[in-house]
C-alpha cells in the first residue's frame, strides 16, 4: 500500500510538473519558425515550417512572438493570415539572449530571385518587426497594414539582391502601406478593401533602409480616408519617399496626417500623392534627423500645414529647404506636442542603451529586476517623464515633479507619496554603483504613462 501511495505521489508530482511546463509555454506565447521544418513550434529545435503555422500556435488575442531561427522564405505567394486578431505579434530573430542571425544565419527572405514580383505581407492585426534581417531577392516588397499598426522597430536590416532597390518608388522599395491596396482582399479570401473610412493609421519605423511609406490607400479611385495617420520615422531609419496622401487614386481631400521625425533618421522626400488633392491638415514634428526635400501641392494650399521644429533642426541647412512649405512654424526650443503625439521610452534589462522616441541614450547603470519588479535609473526615467528631480542626500529622498504630479520616494523605503498620498511599493527604491534605481511601473503610472512588458526581450516600453 505504501509503495502504491509512493507511486501515486510521484505520478501526481510529475503531472503537476508537466502541467506547469505547459502553462509556462502557454504564458510565453512564442512560436519558433524555419522554412521546411515540421516541428510543433515549441522550441528552436522543433520549429514549424510556415508563418501561418507559427501564428496558429499563438493565442492571437494577446501579445505573442514568432522567432525566426533559420531561413524563412516567402517566395511565390503573398502572405495572408485567414483571421483578424486582437493581440500584437512581434516577429524577430532574437529571443532569450540568442541572436539566430549570428548563430544560424536567420533571414526573412522575400520574393523570387531577380524579379519584380512584388510579394506582399497582408496584415490582419498589429505587427512589430524587431531584430530581423529582410533579404529581398527582388527589387521590391510591400507590407499592407490595412489600418492596423505596423512597427519596424530597432535592429532591422533590409538587404537586396537588386541594384534597382532605392526606396523611392513602390516598385523599387521596401514599402509600408498604412491603408488598403486596391484589389487586395483584407484577409485571405476576405472582403475587398473599403474606399472610405475613419480608421486610424499608425506606422513607426526605427531602423532599416530603402523604405517607402504611404499612410492611406494605393490604387483606390476617389478614396476618402479621414482617420488620423500617425507616421513616425526615428532611430537610424533611412526612408526614400514618405507620402502624406493616398496614392494612385484621386483623393477626396480629407487626409489628416501627423509626421514625427527624430533621432538620426534620414528621409529623401516627403511628398503629396501622384494625383494631388486637398487635405484636412498636416503637422510635421521635426525633432532630429534629416529631411532632404518637402513637396506641397497647390491643391492643399487651404489646409493648415504646421511645422514644429527643435532648435537644432531650425538651425540646419535642411530646415531652410523644408520650412517654406508650412503656414505655421514653431521653432523656439523643443518640439511642441500635438494631439496624438506621445513619448515612447524603451529600456531593456541588463543593457545600458535605452531609446527615447527611437533615439539611443546611454544609461549610467542598466535596469535590473528585483523581487519580480523592474527597477530603472532615477534621473533617466524622471527626465523621460518630463519631471524635474530634487535630491536630499541626508535622507536619501528624491522628489520628482512634472508640474502636475509630485512623487516623493525614499531609498530603501516601501512607502512613497504621490501628491501627498501615501502609496505602498512592491519593491523599494535601491542603489546600484552609486545610482538610484526606482520601480518603473509605479513611477511611470504616477506620471500618467502606460507600461508594456515584452518578456521575450526583457524590454519595458513606457508611453506617455
Amino acid at each position: 500500500m505504501k509503495k502504491l501511495a509512493k507511486i501515486l505521489s510521484t505520478a501526481a508530482l510529475l503531472a503537476c510538473f508537466v502541467l506547469a511546463m505547459l502553462c509556462a509555454a502557454s504564458a510565453a506565447n512564442v512560436a519558433f519558425l524555419k522554412s521546411g521544418e515540421k516541428g510543433d513550434g515549441s522550441s528552436p529545435d522543433s520549429p514549424v515550417g510556415t508563418l501561418t503555422d507559427a501564428l496558429g500556435k499563438l493565442d492571437l488575442e494577446r501579445d505573442g512572438t514568432v522567432v525566426i531561427v533559420g531561413d524563412f522564405v516567402q517566395g511565390k505567394s503573398n502572405f495572408f493570415y485567414k483571421e483578424e486578431f486582437g493581440g500584437k505579434v512581434t516577429i524577430t530573430s532574437v529571443y532569450d539572449g540568442v541572436d539566430y542571425r549570428e548563430t544560424a544565419g536567420a533571414e526573412f527572405i522575400c520574393g523570387m530571385p531577380e524579379g519584380n514580383d512584388g510579394r506582399r505581407f497582408i496584415c490582419s492585426g498589429e505587427y512589430v518587426f524587431r531584430d530581423l534581417t529582410f533579404h529581398m531577392r527582388s527589387q521590391l516588397y510591400m507590407i499592407v497594414a490595412n489600418h492596423y499598426p505596423v512597427t519596424i522597430d530597432t535592429g532591422v536590416k533590409m538587404i537586396t539582391d537588386s541594384p534597382k532597390t532605392n526606396g523611392l518608388l513602390f516598385d523599387t522599395a521596401f514599402s509600408i502601406l498604412g491603408g488598403y491596396q486596391d484589389k487586395q482582399a483584407i484577409i485571405a479570401k476576405g472582403s475587398a478593401p473599403e474606399t472610405s473610412g475613419g480608421d486610424p493609421v499608425s506606422v513607426t519605423v526605427r531602423s532599416g533602409e530603402n523604405i517607402l511609406i504611404a499612410p492611406y490607400s494605393r490604387g483606390i479611385q476617389n478614396p476618402d480616408f479621414y482617420g488620423v495617420a500617425e507616421i513616425t520615422v526615428e532611430g537610424d531609419a533611412k526612408v526614400g519617399t514618405l507620402y502624406y496622401e493616398p496614392v494612385n487614386g484621386q483623393a477626396v481631400g480629407n487626409s489628416n496626417v501627423n509626421i514625427t521625425v527624430g533621432g538620426n533618421a534620414q528621409i529623401g522626400k516627403i511628398t503629396c500623392g501622384d494625383k494631388p488633392a486637398g487635405m484636412k491638415q498636416l503637422t510635421l514634428n521635426w525633432n532630429g534627423g534629416k529631411i532632404a526635400n518637402f513637396i506641397r501641392n497647390a491643391a492643399s494650399a487651404s489646409a493648415p500645414f504646421t511645422l514644429n521644429a527643435s532648435a537644432d533642426v531650425a538651425s540646419s541647412m535642411e530646415y531652410a529647404i523644408v520650412a517654406p512649405n508650412f503656414d505655421v512654424k514653431n521653432t523656439s526650443g523643443d518640439v511642441a506636442p500635438v494631439a496624438g503625439n506621445k513619448t515612447e521610452v524603451k529600456l531593456t534589462i541588463g543593457q545600458t542603451t535605452a531609446y527615447v522616441n527611437g533615439e539611443a541614450k546611454t544609461l549610467d547603470v542598466a535596469p535590473v529586476i528585483e523581487n519580480g519588479r523592474t527597477l530603472m535609473p532615477l534621473r533617466f526615467i524622471a527626465e523621460a517623464m518630463g519631471a524635474t528631480i530634487a535630491w536630499d542626500g541626508a535622507t536619501g529622498t528624491a522628489t520628482l515633479d512634472d508640474g502636475t504630479n509630485k512623487v516623493v520616494i525614499t531609498l530603501g523605503s516601501a512607502t512613497a507619496y504621490v501628491n501627498g498620498e501615501a502609496k505602498t511599493l512592491d519593491v523599494a527604491a535601491a542603489s546600484r554603483n552609486g545610482r538610484t534605481l526606482l520601480p518603473v511601473r509605479f513611477i511611470a503610472e504616477s506620471f500618467g504613462a502606460e507600461v508594456a512588458w515584452d518578456g521575450a526581450t526583457s524590454t519595458a516600453t513606457l508611453t506617455k
